[in-house]
C-alpha cells in the first residue's frame, strides 16, 4: 500500500518534493522487501541439497 502511494504521489500531486517523498516511499518499501527475502533465503545457502548458491 505504501508502495502504491508512493508511486501514485507524483501523479496526483506536482514538484520536486513530491518526486522526493514518492522516491523515499518507493525506496523504503523496495528495501525492506529486498531485506526479508534475503533473510529468509540465507537458511537455504550451504544445505546439504544445495551446497552452492
Amino acid at each position: 500500500m505504501i508502495q502504491a502511494i508512493g508511486m501514485a504521489l507524483p501523479a496526483v500531486v506536482s514538484g520536486p518534493a513530491a518526486a522526493l517523498v514518492s522516491a523515499v516511499l518507493f525506496g523504503a518499501t523496495f528495501l525492506g522487501v529486498s531485506t526479508i527475502a534475503l533473510a529468509v533465503g540465507a537458511p537455504t545457502c550451504g544445505s546439504p541439497d544445495r551446497p552452492r548458491c
